[in-house]
């Protein structure tokens, strides 16, 4: 706690407070209940094993409608999903690393400066705001925290389950806008999404929300899929976790990787890599991914690591090749081979970790965030780190978007829907890669008539949110169009009975 001998400024009271309501890990179990009860609504998909057969192999994945409702909570269609162009940011990594409270911690950032709290780089400002606020911030605070994530239990009983059962879904209430250079729109809304993802390396039992939440779960609009890879199927939390992680990748533009233990660390980053690594060659045309590495309270505390370049060099600058030697992991040799190969210059090989982490994702940030049992009187520091890690993510997300955007990658809220539930058809019944670019084409993707190419050509003129030169009295266009189409049509069958 802060010293006695010196009063608190409003602005040190409410850091502290903030810090102690995101990381604070409810030990009453009928609390936790209803957290879990509260959150139930976020859960986006999970997989759910079959227990009421002997048949413990039945494995399905179950999927709610959460997405949908989230980008779309008016249930107006198209017309107003269409020109918004989500970021999936997605927080995994090993069970009770801290992702939920993570999750927590920056989604109330995003609350507060919904309400225009001024960043603590404007010192003066930030200080001023929150001595002029202090009621109404803490209000929100409180108001975030009970409709964020459930963090971790302080029961002794949940000390290694994983808190968190399948992947919530949360949407950033900071409004994010994206400029581009095209004359016909000038910013898309590009809102930021948080998937808090089950913890991955925990034991085979039930996760915390199984057993300390609801009895039953809400299956309204659940839309379910067998899944049948043997890969996934039958191998217990393991195949599990490489389900999650291959459908996580599949959809997520940026990978918040979560790790906690020092000791363990590179088994953690082994992991990601090997992960990351595997959904790669299990896809094809997959848009670019961020990555950053999130150094979560750890017992050691290092100061030095507040500064992001040196944690970056702490991960990257290894000497031994994770690759290779006794030991190694045998999906990155393979992924290093089949990449290796397919590069025209001996420069652009993998030939150190670095490059590895290039070759996986387009950009690698780090963050560090300190255990609160080093920060005792400190609180502010660990604020100004949470600020550091959400100010990172805003900025990765808005390059996301840029990066997509110029490589004709950008998808709208019908575009992603769409995807998705190729995604989860695809993944849940073959292990052969994912195509990105077929799928993000639509149902039609190798249209093989002159009518199904007209087709595809008015669903991507009238869908799309960017206007079309010379695309004017829509409705007389579409007609001349159908009339072409069948005169090519007809045409085309002649020829081919003749």
């Amino acid at each position: 706690m802060a010293s006695h001998h010196q009063p608190q400024s409003p602005e040190s009271r409410f850091h502290e407070l903030f810090v102690r309501a995101v990381t604070h890990s409810e030990r009453d179990p009928q609390e936790q209940a209803a957290c879990h009860l509260a959150n139930e609504k976020a859960r986006w998909f999970y997989v759910r094993r079959d227990k009421s057969t002997l048949n413990l192999a039945k494995t399905f994945l179950a999927v709610r409608s959460t997405f949908v409702t989230l980008t779309d909570p008016e249930m107006s269609g198209n017309r107003q999903t269409r020109r918004q162009f989500p970021t999936l940011v997605s927080f995994v990594g090993p069970t009770t690393a801290g992702k939920s409270s993570l999750v927590r911690a920056i989604q109330s950032l995003g609350d507060l400066r919904s309400v225009h709290i001024p960043p603590m780089s404007h010192t003066d400002s930030h200080a001023q705001f929150i001595g002029s606020n202090f009621a109404t911030l803490l209000k929100r605070l409180d108001t975030s925290v009970c409709h964020g994530p459930v963090t971790q239990s302080a029961h002794v009983d949940d000390s290694v389950r994983s808190t968190t059962y399948g992947v919530h879904l949360y949407k950033d209430s900071h409004p994010n806008t994206t400029a581009t250079n095209r004359p016909d729109i000038a910013q898309i809304d590009s809102s930021v999404f948080f998937a808090d993802a089950e913890g991955f390396g925990a034991d085979e039992g039930s996760t915390t929300a199984e057993i300390r939440g609801p009895s039953t779960f809400d299956n309204s609009e659940v839309q379910e899929f067998p899944i049948i890879p043997e890969e996934y199927v039958g191998k217990g939390k393991a195949g599990i976790d490489h389900f999650y992680w291959r459908l996580l990748y599949t959809l997520t533009d940026v990978i918040v990787f979560v790790t906690e233990k020092d000791q363990g660390l590179l088994k953690d980053l082994v992991y990601l890599l090997e992960s990351a690594a595997r959904a790669r060659l299990e896809s094809v045309n997959a848009s670019p991914k961020t990555l950053i590495i999130v150094r979560n309270r750890a017992n050691q505390h290092h100061k030095e690591f507040y500064d992001p370049w040196k944690l970056h060099t702490k991960y990257m600058d290894r000497d031994t090749k994770v690759w290779e030697g006794p030991g190694a992991s045998e999906t990155l040799a393979r992924f290093v081979e089949k990449y290796n190969h397919e590069r025209g210059s001996w420069a652009d090989e993998i030939d150190t970790n670095e490059k590895l982490y290039r070759a996986l994702f387009y950009e690698v940030r780090c963050c560090y965030i300190p255990h609160l049992s080093n920060m005792q009187g400190h609180e502010s520091e660990m604020f100004r780190q949470y600020e550091q890690l959400r100010d990172m993510i805003e900025e990765v997300a808005s390059g996301s978007v840029e990066l997509r955007l110029r490589r004709g990658m950008l998808l709208n809220v019908p575009q992603q829907i769409h995807l998705q539930g190729l995604a989860f058809k695809h993944l849940t019944i073959y292990t052969t890669p994912f195509d990105y670019s077929a799928a993000a084409k639509g149902d039609n993707a190798d249209p093989t008539s002159p009518s199904s190419h007209m087709a595809n050509f008015l669903r991507h003129a009238i869908q799309s949110p960017f206007r079309v030169p010379g695309l004017t009295g829509t409705s007389s266009f579409v007609s001349d169009m159908f009339i072409l189409a069948a005169l090519l049509e007809e045409r085309r069958i002649g020829d081919g009975i003749s």
